[in-house]
């Protein structure tokens, strides 16, 4: 079974057809006139398209068409929003055109991805195009270190409460919770609050940039042991949901292993409240699951609770048969464990995340220590127990 392919760079035209272990290749740089230092996009398209009905020839003369299953073609320099270059117009036309005619699939890819998936099998090492793998580069005057994945899907697994430390050439690195769940096999999300350089950079970056993300990092919440068949009681304050929706939507996600939900959530406003969309159209209408908002103060438009989060704590008066999460400001956790102590919780089943005390992520550069332990290996997860083992240096 062959399959063919069709590149019309902006200075090479190919067209190639390959059965999975080898094929034959037409390939021939594009004539740059004397004097000349490159190709205009419209000199580079028009000779494409003088030469593809040639080429495709010369391939044909050798291939047994009847034997060909697919067609692809280069449509773009690189697989993100915005990449754009008239020549490969020349090639996907005529692979398009071809697919319709022979009845087969056709199949779109960026430059950047052939000459990834050419280097693998040059390299036989064609496995990794199965597996997560680092890919330099260099082409056009460009140098790029890629983490290339399969399908395009995330780049690796997690848990409920891991991290990951985003990072962005020439401007910096910053440790983040991954907010979504790991039953999300398409992608990650990140809730980030504009509080310095790195994040008003992802807060103003375009469609198409890039950046590097590294992970996970952390021990995440015990959701598949200490959480397993419980109640489960979530407690958060402003931008402290991140880490908790990660664990609540796989709650959502794995419905049978756990009992009822509660969820008590507060911002200064009703605008800081996150993913206020995703409670009211999703969490609050999902089985023995029941929501709490609140916001700091009165506000036009706000018909809900208005108080601060551990007085609202103590208002719901929960059983104490729950295992509670807490994440939000210092001295809203500060409150929050003393009601619920008032209540009559043990610290035991009280969990919270220090992630923002984690930096190189590997337990390596010692900022994230606090006493033997080191929140980058040990945590950010601990339970209040496992807290008051801690000095009392946090």
């Amino acid at each position: 079974m062959l399959t063919l392919g069709f590149d019309t760079s902006n200075y090479t035209t190919s067209v190639a057809a390959f059965d999975g272990v080898g094929g034959k290749n037409c390939s021939r740089l594009l004539d740059v006139r004397p004097g000349e230092l490159g190709l205009r996009q419209s000199d580079a398209l028009f000779a494409h398209v003088k030469r593809l009905p040639e080429m495709t020839d010369e391939l044909f003369a050798a291939l047994p068409k009847d034997t060909i299953r697919a067609v692809g073609a280069s449509t773009r320099p690189r697989a993100v929003d915005g990449s754009y270059m008239p020549c490969f117009l020349a090639g996907s036309s005529q692979a398009q055109t071809l697919a319709r005619i022979l009845d087969v699939p056709f199949y779109a890819f960026s430059h950047q991805q052939g000459h990834i998936a050419a280097s693998l099998w040059s390299a036989g090492r064609m496995e990794l195009m199965r597996e997560p793998h680092l890919a330099w580069h260099l082409s056009g005057g460009t140098t790029e270190l890629l983490l290339v994945t399969p399908d395009g899907k995330k780049a690796f697994e997690h848990k409920p409460g891991q991290c990951a430390m985003l990072s962005i050439p020439g401007i910096g690195d910053a440790m983040f919770s991954i907010t979504s769940s790991p039953t999300n096999e398409e992608y990650m999300e990140f809730s980030i609050k504009k509080c310095g350089c790195v994040t008003e950079w992802l807060h103003g970056m375009e469609a198409g940039q890039q950046i590097t993300v590294r992970g996970p990092y952390g021990n995440g919440f015990p959701v598949d042991t200490d959480f397993a068949g419980k109640d489960l009681l979530f407690i958060a304050g402003g931008i402290g949901l991140a880490p908790l929706r990660s664990v609540i939507d796989y709650v959502r996600a794995n419905r049978e292993n756990y009992g009822h939900v509660d969820i008590v959530y507060g911002s200064r406003s009703m605008d800081d409240l996150v993913d206020i969309d995703e409670i009211k159209n999703e969490w609050m209408k999902e089985k023995d699951f029941d929501v709490y908002l609140t916001i700091d103060r009165p506000q036009e438009g706000w018909d809900g609770h208005v108080g601060f989060v551990p007085n609202y704590v103590r208002e719901l008066e929960f059983d104490t048969n729950k295992t509670a999460l807490l994440c939000g400001p210092p001295i809203m956790i500060k409150f929050v464990l003393q009601a619920l102590m008032d209540l009559g919780f043990e610290k035991k089943q009280v969990y919270t995340t220090f992630e923002l005390k984690m930096k190189c992520g590997v337990g390596k550069c010692g900022r994230c220590n606090i006493g033997s332990k080191y929140v980058c290996k040990d945590g950010p997860v601990f339970s209040f127990d496992q807290v008051d083992e801690l000095p009392a240096e946090y």
